[in-house]
């Protein structure tokens, strides 16, 4: 705890440590809130800008551009049901029907709310338990992280809604487009058909792009006769009632901990916990 109170003290002695602060909370939720700039981008940017500061105000500025923007990644995926970030895929599936009834404010008070959460959560986590953690992630092996990656394929049986036919289509799809270009272990090209420009494989902002965003404007024009207009954000009442935080409680602990575990190992990252959380808990109410 000593620790902890020492760290802040020197976070937040400094008018300068503040405003970085500001600014890379501010940058990283534009950067997150446009589909095809990510919390990475903004960090990579934003890192010669670190060349000359001092240790704590370079980690604040990276770390607010970070955390900024993968919350700014909510509102478009809410808005306009494409994720700014690939972490925000989920949220499309929920947020953009609430916004299209009318629930846009409620929908991103709702997710601002319990992002700043999930963040003390982890953060809290990370600083009591990082040295027992690490350790557990560098046990965890191929076995593990297979466990893991058919766990997640299960969770298609989930997420494919009524089609289960065209659930499995979209998980072949994607198994396909994963195993295109260098093999991890070997490294060997694979599927590219002499084309080196799939070498290095489809980058998930690409990807993502292409799934959410062109398919989003086509049903858009289909529907609309070609109007693309953000939903529209109605006065609602109380956007979190005291029984309903009540009563996400629980989902809010499970989905945090997924969060917080999975993030600690190497090569998973937002998108994996975000399903995954999504799909626990999508199961947990089918069968209640």
């Amino acid at each position: 705890m000593e620790l902890l109170i020492n760290g802040f003290v020197q976070a937040f002695n400094s008018p300068l440590v503040f405003l970085l602060l500001v600014l890379g909370i501010v940058m990283g939720i534009i950067f997150g809130a446009i589909p095809g700039l990510t919390a990475t981008l903004a960090v990579a940017l934003f890192l010669p800008l670190t060349f000359r500061l001092a240790i704590i105000p370079s980690f604040v500025l990276l770390i607010a551009l970070y955390v900024g923007g993968i919350s700014g990644g909510l509102i478009s995926a809410v808005l306009l049901k494409i994720p700014g970030t690939p972490a925000s895929i989920a949220t499309t599936f929920e947020g953009g029907p609430m916004a299209d009834r009318g629930e846009g404010r409620r929908a991103l008070m709702v997710c601002i709310f319990y992002s700043f959460l999930g963040t003390l959560f982890g953060v809290f986590i990370l600083i009591f338990l990082t040295p027992i953690l690490g350790k557990f992630a560098l046990k965890l092996g191929i076995y593990e992280y297979f466990s893991i990656g058919i766990f997640s394929l299960t969770l298609v049986s989930v997420l494919c809604g009524k089609s289960v036919t065209k659930g499995l289509i979209s998980c072949i799809i994607g198994l396909f487009l994963a195993c295109v270009g260098a093999a991890p272990i070997d490294g060997f090209t694979r599927y590219t058909f002499g084309f080196h420009g799939f070498d290095a494989g489809f980058d998930q902002v690409p990807s993502l792009v292409g799934l959410f965003a062109l398919s989003e404007i086509l049903n858009v024009r289909r529907e609309k006769k070609g109007t693309f207009k953000i939903a529209e954000i109605k006065k609602t009442g109380p956007w979190l009632t005291i029984k309903e935080f009540t009563g996400q409680l629980w989902n809010f602990i499970r989905s945090s901990t997924i969060g917080t575990f999975i993030g600690i190992l190497p090569g998973l990252g937002g998108v994996t916990c975000n399903m995954l959380a999504y799909g626990l808990t999508k199961k947990k109410f089918q069968t209640s």
